[in-house]
């Protein structure tokens, strides 16, 4: 019984991450971006490429520095982080 819990929670693991990605992405991700092999799930290279597209665009944004009030991007932010 137990093992059939661990395989319907494992089951459950893309609706989590589509979800989560529908949120964070603009819906850029879907269902149809992942592919299920058994119990494995893998995304698809179109559903990479939304992802690496999204990241890129969000790295280009900028946003206005809290206490110096100049523009920066998010790239730049990682940059001066690092």
């Amino acid at each position: 019984m137990q093992a059939d819990s661990s395989m319907n929670a494992a089951a459950s693991v893309p609706a989590r991450m589509i979800n989560e990605f529908c949120t964070i992405n603009r819906c850029e991700v879907t269902e149809k971006d992942f592919v299920r092999r058994g119990r494995a799930v893998a995304m698809s290279e179109a559903g990479r490429k939304a992802v690496l597209k999204a990241y890129e665009r969000r790295m280009g944004e900028t946003v206005t520095h809290p206490l110096f009030g100049y523009a920066v991007s998010y790239r730049r932010i990682l940059e001066v982080q690092a």
